[in-house]
């Protein structure tokens, strides 16, 4: 019989295996029924309804505005993807579906070719932002992650297919604003690698200028907003704690979430900037990752710091990019010669405690996907869905929409309603039309900022008439609202949602008092 120790050992040498053997698949299985789950019970948001709703309802014209204008503020990638989708006339979940095929390509990439142990194979498939943040919520960020490990995947063969490797990167340049730093760098790395083969090799050059020119094009599109949006003008006080709570959220997302946050979130910024100088330290002697995750954490750390702080889902491409160049980095071996120095000892072993640290702060931060989960089951992450069924009720029952029955919805977050109702306009009280609320717009912007009894007195103007109007509020009419001609009926509300807490509907009916009074 084996003895403990040889046991133990056993069970440590399977957690720190690097090979992929077929049984590893099971993960695969665990963390597909897991985001499978999430999905079923997921109410998408209005950031999530937005891309649909700008591949839907606009026309090529419309569509290349919104995109080259940056009103979205995400670059095109993910919004001419679901163009087929829409025009088809697939469902809305189709959406998520593609989300799910994504998340589960990322999950088989990582967990069968990554050069990791598997014990951190299995523990970054099931860390917060790839079991749920990316993957649960659908956004672009999945899509780019996507296409960094694709990346990852071929970089040793980027000599061979360079016109393959530079369209990747190309995809990530078009992906999303947060995978603009690493493809720079990738973009920078190639041209320091491969310049003196560009006169040889034409398929070099091309390949580069693709890089280079879509680099460019992104750049120009994202660093500014039209002075038309919503946000344009509004600037970010600076604070240096950005730049540690941005890095903390990235390795421990919810740190300021508890009841001892302060010491929660120092915590989680010295395991943050560990990793991040370990990382560095491992990468001395391998100047070209270096270059990439330097390139890429520079640009993602301005931006947090100076431009935009973000969301848990930006900060988490600074753990995609550490991981993303340690991967890489398997692509440039170290001297071989025996016995190793201590300075090549102590950069290997700088690489292994950079991802010890990180699965330890993944480990303590599985209570969070835990909570999100829960959330999930119990409360809707948005109301829209819900209210779009009771909208969809009303037509059935009552045929609201024959009848001339307008919807008045002041709030930019009623778009996460309208994917559910296909052919159905929401009037704008302070556009005074059917609302696009996929253009950001000023006068959108200063809508949402509008009070429900100023919605109300401004529908009044315009319509005269109120009897075949519905008002969509984020809010509840306030109990001391009184209106001498009508009276407003609670016909529906969702007044609990957890996603950001205020994606919340109330819907009312107005009836002549005179009728009640009969």
């Amino acid at each position: 019989m084996k003895t403990v120790k040889e046991i133990l050992s056993n069970i440590l040498f399977w957690l720190q295996d690097t090979q992929f053997k077929i049984y590893d698949l099971l993960f695969l299985l665990v963390y597909g029924a897991i985001i499978g789950f999430a999905i079923w019970h997921h109410e998408p948001w209005s950031d999530e309804a937005l891309p649909w709703m700008i591949a839907r309802d606009t026309d090529w014209g419309g569509f290349f505005n919104m995109m080259f204008h940056n009103y979205d503020r995400h670059p095109a990638l993910l919004h001419t993807i679901l163009i087929p989708f829409t025009k088809f006339g697939l469902p809305y979940f189709s959406q998520t579906i593609l989300n799910l095929l994504l998340s589960l390509w990322v999950a088989f990439l990582f967990l069968t070719r990554a050069p990791f142990s598997r014990v951190f194979r299995v523990l970054f498939l099931f860390s917060y932002y790839i079991i749920y943040e990316y993957s649960v919520i659908t956004r672009p960020y999945m899509l780019a992650v996507a296409l960094v490990f694709t990346i990852a995947l071929i970089y040793s063969k980027r000599e061979k297919y360079p016109v393959i490797y530079a369209a990747l990167i190309t995809l990530l340049f078009h992906a999303d604003y947060m995978g603009f730093g690493l493809a720079s760098g990738l973009t920078l790395a190639f041209f320091l690698e491969y310049k003196s083969f560009f006169k040889s090799h034409p398929r070099m050059m091309a390949a580069f200028l693709m890089m280079a020119l879509n680099g460019a094009l992104v750049l120009w599109i994202g660093h500014a907003l039209p002075p038309d949006h919503a946000e344009y003008g509004s600037k970010m006080a600076f604070s240096i704690s950005y730049l540690g709570k941005s890095a903390a959220n990235a390795f421990f997302p919810f740190a300021e979430h508890g009841l001892h946050d302060v010491l929660r979130v120092w915590m989680a910024t010295l395991a943050a900037f560990a990793v991040l100088i370990l990382t560095f330290v491992s990468l001395i002697n391998k100047p070209i990752p270096a270059l990439i995750l330097g390139t890429s954490l520079g640009f993602l750390l301005t931006v947090f710091t100076f431009f935009s702080f973000g969301d848990y889902r930006n900060h988490g491409f600074i753990l995609i990019s550490v991981v993303f160049s340690l991967w890489i980095a398997c692509n440039y071996p170290e001297d071989s010669v025996e016995p190793l120095s201590r300075w090549q000892i102590f950069q290997r072993k700088a690489a292994r405690n950079a991802l010890i640290i990180t699965s330890i702060c993944i480990l303590f931060g599985l209570q969070n996907v835990y909570y999100v989960y829960v959330l999930e089951r119990h409360l809707p992450f948005s109301g829209a869905k819900g209210m779009a069924k009771v909208i969809r009720q009303l037509e059935k029952e009552q045929r609201i929409f024959e009848q001339g029955f307008v919807i008045v919805a002041p709030h930019k977050n009623s778009v996460g309603i309208m994917p559910y109702l296909p052919g159905v306009k929401f009037w704008s009280p302070c556009t005074a039309s059917y609302a696009a609320y996929y253009k950001s717009s000023r006068a959108m912007g200063a809508c949402n900022n509008l009070s429900e009894l100023d919605a109300v007195k401004m529908t009044k103007a315009y319509f005269g008439d109120l009897r075949r109007v519905l008002f969509l509020f984020r809010n509840p009419l306030p109990p001391f609202f009184q209106d001498p001609d009508y009276e407003f009926r609670a016909i529906f509300y969702v007044s609990k949602a957890f996603g950001y807490w205020y994606e919340t509907f109330f819907l009312y009916q107005t009836l002549p008092k005179a009728v009640r009074k009969e």
